[in-house]
């Protein structure tokens, strides 16, 4: 099985810089949730619910390949908090509820990573997030 290389905080922080303001709206999201990108251009922004302009709830419902497998999990709720947060709420709170974070596909996505930042795909960006919040490992 083969895995995406993940991204480093420092290589994501250069692609955002590429980006139109949208898409790196979109990134921001999917580095925050440590989502799949497919999850981010599915989930309407009426599942996303803004707390405070620090502060966004966002439920997943069926929109995850998780949830889809097991709808009864109960951490289809996602609090993000943090760097990049209130860019997102603000966006949100202007939007239409029925309206998506992208329309650019997984497809899409890869062609432009593969010139602007070739060796990672979309899967790099969830296991970038992830690998980031987990921080340094000691192997012992």
């Amino acid at each position: 099985m083969h895995q995406a290389v993940p991204f480093t905080k420092g290589e994501y922080d250069a692609l955002l810089a590429r980006a139109t303001p949208r898409l790196r709206l979109a990134l921001k999201f999917a580095w925050k949730t440590a989502s799949r990108w497919d999850e981010v251009r599915k989930v309407p922004v009426g599942a996303i619910t803004v707390v405070s302009p620090e502060e966004v709830v966002v439920n997943w419902g069926r929109n995850t390949k998780t949830s889809r497998h097991n709808p009864f999990k109960p951490h289809l709720l996602t609090n993000v908090q943090g760097r990049w947060t209130n860019e997102i709420a603000a966006w949100l709170v202007t939007k239409e509820r029925t309206a998506q974070l992208t329309t650019v596909t997984t497809k899409q996505l890869d062609a432009l990573l593969a010139t602007w930042a070739p060796g990672r795909t979309a899967g790099s960006i969830k296991r970038g997030a992830v690998t980031h919040r987990q921080g340094p490992r000691l192997d012992r």
